[in-house]
């Protein structure tokens, strides 16, 4: 039951990167986020969580851009995932919100072997995907109203 829900959420987050590709060089991805987030007290604040995973937002990574907003997000998987033959438990990605359309797309996002974007990079891709409605009381409503409120 647990590898069924867990592919699921895999799943969801999947089809959130419709139309982003593998990135050839994985820690340009975080480092451009990195360099272009707003000064601030990092670290990742919870949004969400259940039996099967845990996520979080970065507030002190917030670059606005008119009504659209770039933010961090991470999400810790409990149980172990793969990318192929690879092995995962976390996952950070950029996301951007539309902050007076209610939206979100994904940015680029990275796979790790371990727990909170630790160890090594197993899977990352980088493009802009579809934009996705934000689900009334879903940890991604709290991270758009995170971004967005800042």
């Amino acid at each position: 039951m647990k590898i069924s829900v867990t592919t699921a959420a895999i799943a969801v987050l999947l089809t959130a990167c419709a139309g982003i590709s593998n990135a050839a060089e994985p820690s340009k991805i975080e480092n451009a986020a990195t360099k272009t987030a707003h000064a601030g007290k990092p670290g990742w604040v919870k949004v969400e969580g259940n039996e099967f995973v845990t996520g979080y937002a970065d507030p002190s990574t917030i670059i606005k851009s008119g009504k659209e907003v770039k933010m961090l997000a991470l999400v810790d998987f409990k149980t172990v995932s793969r990318s192929g033959s690879r092995q995962y438990l976390s996952m950070k990605a950029q996301h951007e919100y539309d902050c007076k359309g209610s939206r979100w797309r994904m940015v680029n996002f990275t796979y790790y072997s371990e727990n909170m974007g630790k160890g090594e990079t197993v899977h990352s891709g980088t493009g802009t995907g579809e934009w996705m409605p934000i689900m009334p009381g879903s940890g991604m409503k709290k991270r758009w109203t995170i971004a967005c409120k800042k």
